[in-house]
């Protein structure tokens, strides 16, 4: 028990009154693979908007770990300002309790989830930055920051219909940015303030930033909630190299998005979801998707790829040879812009690499 009291110590220590961290908790591969995957339902046309002219004013997150709620807030204000031509203003504060921001910070999907629900004005319920951060602090604001009823009413006509994964390489987050700017994960490290900042050697905070265009050298236009800087108006780079650890696109899915999932994957891989004519073993799968749950932890580049095709994966894996390698070889080449190595609707005896 003294040792628990040390460790829990320990962790609030982190929290001490000069914290001044970004609070992002990352998003595990399995929660980010259950969502829908963005490049299914990608449809928009005409060119990427300029999402930075429809930017709300720059707000600063201050010593809070509130990243999450103030890049969500600030996606929100930006789509309604390319959707109406009016500039409004969400409470992040009210954002980041509402969906249950803890004292060390929040994720991407609980704060998009949120944003489903309804988006609280920043007139209606102001978002107060405190002096300093700690678990006082935070039982604090969180009494603060909950909004009646009919303020909640009120901000739910700015909801976001739906949101979805984006696998983060270049190709899909250009794509993705043609439906709405999206909230990133981002590792924070020495040279972050740099223009464009350099790929950290080791992060000492996990961020999340509002993503606005890809340039022409490959670097990331971000909209950020911290300062270092007199003046800043939000606008930050990001180098070409630097890592994306997350992405999640705001989309006006249609209604049977679900249902055209299904279909799509049932029509390109009929054979593994018929467990290729075998009697099922409920039990081996359990083993498999396991196993394949545990490879996407280990290799997070590949997870999303992984999660949108788990059960043919798992089918394959239980019924048909396949290895979880070869899962991984098959999930890395798609990820490097190739094609998948096998056909899995063939058992792995019957197939050639393609």
């Amino acid at each position: 028990m003294i040792f628990l009291k040390s460790i829990i110590g320990f962790v609030l220590s982190l929290f001490k009154k000069d914290f001044d961290g970004p609070g992002l908790l990352l998003d595990s591969p399995e929660v980010l693979a259950s969502l829908p995957r963005h490049e299914l339902f990608f449809g928009a046309s005409g060119g990427t908007p300029d999402w930075m002219s429809l930017c709300p004013p720059f707000r600063y997150q201050g010593p809070t770990p509130w990243c999450t709620a103030y890049a969500g807030t600030s996606i929100a204000s930006t789509l309604e300002r390319h959707e109406t031509g009016k500039t409004v203003l969400f409470s992040p504060m009210e954002l980041f309790y509402r969906s249950n921001g803890g004292v060390a910070g929040n994720y991407l999907v609980r704060t998009a989830e949120a944003m489903k629900d309804c988006l609280v004005l920043e007139e209606d319920l102001k978002t107060q930055i405190p002096s300093s951060w700690g678990v006082d602090v935070w039982k604090e604001y969180n009494s603060k920051a909950t909004a009646p009823v009919s303020v909640k009413d009120t901000g739910k006509r700015y909801a976001i219909k739906s949101f979805a994964s984006v696998i983060p390489n270049k190709s899909f987050l250009r794509d993705a940015l043609v439906q709405s700017p999206l909230m990133l994960a981002v590792g924070v490290g020495k040279g972050y303030w740099s223009d464009p900042a350099p790929q950290p050697p080791s992060y000492s905070a996990f961020h999340a930033v509002e993503l606005l265009s890809i340039d022409y050298d490959g670097s990331y236009v971000i909209f950020d909630s911290l300062t270092q800087k007199q003046d800043f108006d939000g606008v930050h780079r990001l180098a070409s190299n630097y890592d994306i650890l997350a992405a999640l696109s705001f989309v006006d899915l249609p209604n049977d998005w679900f249902l055209v999932q299904e279909k799509e994957i049932k029509k390109k891989y009929p054979g593994a979801l018929d467990n290729y004519g075998m009697k099922r073993d409920l039990g081996l799968e359990q083993r498999s998707a396991k196993a394949l749950t545990l490879a996407a932890k280990k290799n997070p580049t590949v997870a999303a790829y992984i999660g949108r095709n788990f059960l043919i994966y798992v089918n394959a894996v239980s019924y048909a040879g396949y290895s979880i390698q070869d899962v991984l070889n098959s999930t890395t080449s798609i990820r490097r812009g190739g094609k998948a190595l096998f056909d899995f609707n063939k058992l792995r005896k019957d197939n050639k690499i393609l």
